[in-house]
């Protein structure tokens, strides 16, 4: 049994309040700068759930 996965289930981590900080040794390439910037100002105003269209090998992970 998990811990941290039972106490979190149901519950919507957006609404704690947590912030991290994403540390990476890789860059945003191409389009994928603005859609990150397009996935946060959506998370922000209220979508939670978000869909990432591509095709295979496009960066989308």
């Amino acid at each position: 049994m998990h811990l941290l996965k039972d106490w979190t289930s149901g519950k919507d981590p957006i609404a704690w309040g947590v912030n991290f900080r994403l540390v990476s040794e890789f860059a945003p390439m191409g389009d994928q700068e603005q859609a990150i910037a397009k996935l946060v100002k959506s998370i922000k105003s209220g979508n939670r759930h978000q869909t990432l269209r591509g095709v295979t090998g496009s960066g989308k992970t």
